[in-house]
């Protein structure tokens, strides 16, 4: 199995390179943790195992054997726990825009406020809706409103603090910002920051030869923590927000208390 373990029993040069972490080991054994399934040139390594003896004796073949079966059990539970984290990663994920669903939202948002209880801290939300946004699939059509989307998303994505905050897909084409330790007004000020940056992003939709541009803006209601009680207080004190700037004119950002 000289394929599958690196040996080295010369006492004066007992390690190959990478074999082992010291000097002065009477035999050494490394098997790779593979992929399961594969086999030959196709096997993906994940990782390996090294063992080394002190003792003055030889790892013996039913020592390979055994050593070798635990390594194919230890490397098909970590693709399996692999596979469960992609598969939890793909449950919490907007398959479109790449951004946290509103499953994974709704978890974050319980996680911020139960923090900001304990400590003190400010909790801020923001939900945003493009505005007109079906006249964008009717005119364009839906792969150009994918894209207005996507665009959207990169920008809120970028715009927030990593593992810290979260922009997510709230549904359709409205979006949810998180805003952890941050008061109302700082939420404020991100959200006119966000607003202005979509109005000024510059879209084009080519028909034939021609390019036509066209520009999309979104409204923003923000709500915050501890003047809104609880979550559903505070998600329901940012649709109001939203709902008062779609009604007075849109592309706009509106507090959910006042000011």
């Amino acid at each position: 199995h000289q394929d599958a373990v690196g040996r080295g029993s010369d006492a004066s040069d007992p390690v190959r390179p990478g074999a082992g972490p010291r000097r002065g080991f009477t035999d050494v054994m490394v098997m790779p943790l593979c992929k399961p399934g594969a086999s030959g040139d196709s096997r993906i390594c994940i990782g390996a195992i090294c063992l080394c003896r002190e003792d003055g004796l030889p790892f013996q073949e039913d020592e390979q054997g055994r050593t070798e079966m635990l390594t194919n059990q230890a490397a098909a539970h970590i693709m399996n726990l692999r596979l469960l984290d992609e598969s939890r990663t793909r449950a919490a994920t907007d398959g479109l825009t790449g951004l946290p669903n509103r499953r994974a939202f709704v978890e974050k948002m319980d996680e911020m406020l139960h923090r900001a209880a304990r400590f003190g801290t400010p909790v801020s939300l923001l939900i945003m809706d493009t505005d007109h946004f079906k006249n964008v699939n009717d005119t364009y059509g839906h792969p150009v409103g994918d894209q207005v989307l996507k665009r959207l998303a990169g920008l809120l994505h970028g715009s927030v603090r990593d593992k810290i905050d979260m922009a997510a897909r709230y549904g359709g084409e409205e979006f949810a910002v998180l805003l952890e330790n941050t008061a109302h007004d700082g939420a404020l000020n991100l959200g006119e920051r966000l607003r202005s940056a979509l109005e000024d992003e510059t879209f084009i939709h080519m028909e034939g030869s021609n390019a036509n541009q066209f520009h999309v803006t979104m409204s923003i209601g923000v709500a915050s923590y501890p003047e809104a009680g609880d979550a559903m207080i505070l998600v329901g004190k940012a649709d109001e927000a939203l709902y008062e700037a779609k009604q007075t004119g849109r592309n706009k950002v509106v507090s959910a208390h006042g000011g």
